[in-house]
């Protein structure tokens, strides 16, 4: 019976603590786990530490802390209510801490304490500061995260007095290193302060930020400034003007310009405070350079406040140039201006055109051309001779209108000039054109002539003609259109050269155009124009031609002023008389002929009826027709005597009858002759008649 007893109680109590485990992991399973915000490391060396916890049956909240370096630690229990503390440490400012928090609750015995499960483990930042390099201006920081699910952002903030501190930068990275720019860090040794602040808006509100320790070094700001970045080099006046991009680096305080000798080396030409801008003029009397003829390459270089230079490797590595034009007119024609130019290197972006502008003297530049960035060279057609052109040229990127301009380039087109070059004279030849003669030197500059001719006056001439020159000196030009027996002429001659550029015209010269009018009495009126283009003085000279022959009584000679002149030509018996006249320049006798005028008169016939051989009269001892204006080549005379028998015959007008026949005197008595000939138009006439031979 007892034994039964003994096993009902033994049940009873086995069900008693089973319900009692129960009831108390419900419990434990009950209490909420407390959510870490913000730790942070407290200036006397103490952690504070800050958390949130849901709303539950729980009677305070257990710190649990370790010391990360001794593995030393503790806990500590607070009320419910309280949502942050500060862990009992005095050394978090050396060493590094991690804690957790978990909520509890107390039970009356035999049911033990319930305790949550652990909150995420923090960890206190524990910050190192150290230098980058020998220079000391890089303040390397390094630290730990709080916990893997911190993912926030890290503000960085630095002191030179370790109490106020200012913010330098942001990171979400576990390391920063901080740019010593600034007056203040150019002593040496000079203390800074860094401490480091954690918010992250997923775990916490900005009202609870995490700070590190408080780490320190000694700095010195060693720091070359970031190059500033040259942006084009223009010639303005003559000088070169340099322009840049400002450095970046916040603390510079002067550019140094510098200049590229020719082995290479760069030397300083131009310091000048921040203050004065980016740009820099290079005045060449400082360096006895010509920046208009010499290609200059220059470098910007930054100086901090604390006289760091930069390393100028930016503008070394990509210097810019000027742009030096040059050019000339081509050697033999010089009517074209050949530019040429060295390309402008490392324009950022890059040159993509150059643009040729052009000017007279006193005259705005205008832009004549556009050639594409790989060109560097252009050609002007469109000059002329002796007049004074000013170039220059722009390199050009379209984008962001960089420009960089040469100096003005002045041309003038000289070409090869002649020293002389006009006509000699012109004249009438065989009577049926116009034969031109002119001068040159030198002729090897001639590739061609140009003829120019007017009926009417001297300033309206029109080239009839262009002939090549040929070489010789001088050139000898026939005008075979010319109507020399119905007007006189002005001409001119044009030289060109090779490239068909006219190279010089020679003074109007107007040929001679002789007229013929009968004013009775067997006299006639000659006249003609002025012969023009001799300077020098001169005279007419006014030639008879008798039947084909110059009359040994002439010329006449008559002053330049005399246009007119009358001639007598009675006794004269001749097939034809004509007339010509000559200018003649006195001093070396060069001639320009007028056309030839002919009597144009009915055929006059005279003829004796007896005539006596042997006689002393030299009329009467031949019988020969006495004839004027007719045509000789159509002459005949034929003698016949009594019986019919012809006893001489001949078509030679100046031939007459002697009285012989075969050598023997022919007897006397009447003989009968024919005459046939043509007068000047053509007409054929024959006359018939009788002559008495007298002995």
């Amino acid at each position: 019976m007892k034994k039964v007893i003994l096993n009902i109680a033994s049940f009873l109590l086995f069900i008693g603590f089973t319900l009692l485990l129960l009831i108390s992991g419900q419990a434990k399973a009950a209490l909420p786990v407390p959510v870490v915000k913000c730790i942070s490391v407290v200036n006397n060396g103490s952690i504070s530490v800050s958390w949130t916890v849901e709303p539950g049956s729980f009677d305070g909240i257990r710190i649990y802390y370790k010391n990360l370096v001794d593995l030393s630690g503790g806990t500590f229990d607070i009320g419910s209510s309280i949502i942050s503390t500060q862990v009992p440490v005095t050394n978090a400012l050396s060493d590094g801490y991690e804690v957790y928090l978990k909520t509890f609750k107390s039970n009356s015995p035999p049911i033990p304490e319930e305790l949550s499960d652990e909150s995420l483990h923090a960890f206190s930042i524990k910050l190192d500061v150290s230098n980058v390099s020998d220079q000391k201006g890089i303040a390397r920081l390094s630290w730990n995260r709080i916990n893997a699910a911190f993912n926030g952002n890290y503000t960085i903030w630095r002191s030179l007095d370790g109490v106020i501190f200012n913010d330098v930068g942001t990171t979400t990275d576990l390391n920063y290193d901080d740019i010593l720019n600034g007056s203040q860090f150019c002593m040496d040794d000079t203390q800074v302060y860094y401490k480091i602040e954690y918010n992250d808006a997923a775990v916490g509100s900005s009202n609870c930020n995490s700070f590190s320790t408080i780490a320190s070094g000694l700095f010195k700001d060693g720091n070359p400034p970031e190059d500033p970045v040259l942006s084009y080099v223009t010639m303005n006046n003559g000088l070169a003007e340099i322009r840049w991009a400002a450095s970046t680096s916040p603390d510079v305080a002067s550019y140094i310009v510098e200049l590229k000798d020719a082995s290479g080396a760069w030397n300083i030409i131009g310091n000048l405070p921040v203050t004065n801008g980016n740009k820099f003029i290079h005045n060449p009397s400082s360096t006895l350079i010509d920046p208009c003829n010499t290609i200059l390459t220059y470098a910007v270089r930054a100086v901090d406040i604390c006289g760091n230079e930069s390393d100028g490797d930016i503008n070394y590595l990509k210097p810019h140039n000027n742009i030096v034009l040059s050019g000339e007119t081509e050697s033999t024609c010089g009517r074209s201006a050949v530019l040429t130019w060295n390309a402008y290197q490392n324009m950022d972006p890059p040159v993509s055109k150059y643009i040729i502008y052009r000017r007279e003297a006193g005259a705005p530049m205008q832009l004549i051309d556009t050639v594409s960035a790989d060109e560097l060279t252009y050609t002007d057609n469109s000059i002329y001779p002796n007049v004074a052109y000013f170039y220059k040229v722009t390199a050009e990127n379209g984008i962001d209108r960089k420009i960089s301009s040469s100096c003005e380039l002045e041309i003038t087109a000289t070409p090869v000039s002649l020293d002389n070059f006009d006509m000699n004279y012109i004249t009438v030849a065989n009577n049926d054109h116009i034969e031109l003669f002119a001068n040159a030197n030198p002729a090897d500059v001639i590739q061609s002539l140009a003829i120019g001719r007017s009926s009417t006056d001297g300033g309206s001439l029109s080239n009839v003609d262009i002939i090549p020159w040929g070489g010789t000196n001088p050139v000898e030009v026939a005008d075979f259109l010319a109507e020399v027996n119905s007007t006189s002429y002005y001409y001119t001659i044009t030289a060109y050269d090779s490239c068909n550029f006219p190279l010089a015209t020679t003074t109007v010269f107007r040929s001679i155009f002789l007229q013929i009018a009968p004013v009775g009495n067997d006299r006639y009126r000659l006249s003609w124009n002025a012969f023009e283009g001799w300077d020098d003085t001169y005279e007419y000279q006014v030639f008879r031609v008798v039947d084909g022959v110059v009359d040994a009584a002439f010329p006449e000679l008559l002053s330049s002023s005399q246009l007119v002149f009358v001639d007598n030509i009675s006794g004269v018996l001749a097939s034809s008389i004509s007339y010509y006249v000559e200018a003649v320049r006195i001093d070396d006798g060069v001639r320009s002929r007028s056309n030839e005028v002919q009597i144009a008169a009915d055929t006059q016939v005279k003829l004796p009826t007896a005539f006596k051989p042997g006689s002393d009269n030299s009329i009467t001892n031949t019988f020969k027709p006495l004839l004027r204006f007719f045509d000789a080549g159509s002459y005949s005379l034929m003698i016949y005597n009594r019986w019919g028998q012809q006893v001489f015959s001949t078509n030679d007008p100046t031939k007459g009858w002697d009285g012989l026949v075969n050598g023997n005197e022919a007897s006397a008595g009447l003989y009968a002759w024919v005459l046939t000939f043509n007068d000047l138009n053509g007409n054929k006439t024959t006359e018939k008649g009788a002559v008495m031979l007298l002995r």
